[in-house]
Parts: C-alpha cells; structure tokens; sequence
C-alpha cells in the first residue's frame, strides 16, 4: 500500500476533526453537567425555604 502525501493529509485531516468534536461534546456535557448541579442546588435551597415557611405555619 502507498500512502501518498494527499492521503496522509486526508487521515491527519479526519483525525484532527474527530478530535474537534469530541472535546466539544465532552465541554457541552461538562457545561450541562454544571447547570444541572447548580439547578438542583437551587432546588434544594428553595425546598429548605418552603419547609421553614411550613414548620412556622405548622407551630
């Protein structure tokens, strides 16, 4: 098999590529990853909230 200059350009090319797109999808998952963590935060402040506010209603 002879690999020419054009076709070893071709695969550095495709790996380059292959590259790209999966550090972007892995920095979308770490992005999303983050948003989740800090949505559930949120939530569990807003539930400690709502419970304070049902424990002086309750006494």
């Amino acid at each position: 098999m002879d690999l020419s200059p054009e076709m070893i350009n071709q695969v550095l090319t495709a790996v380059a590529t292959g590259g790209a797109v999966y550090g972007g999808i892995r920095a979308d998952i770490r992005a999303m990853r983050r948003s989740i963590e800090q949505a559930q935060k949120t939530a569990d402040q807003a539930h400690q909230r709502l419970d304070g506010i049902y424990d002086r209603r309750t006494k």
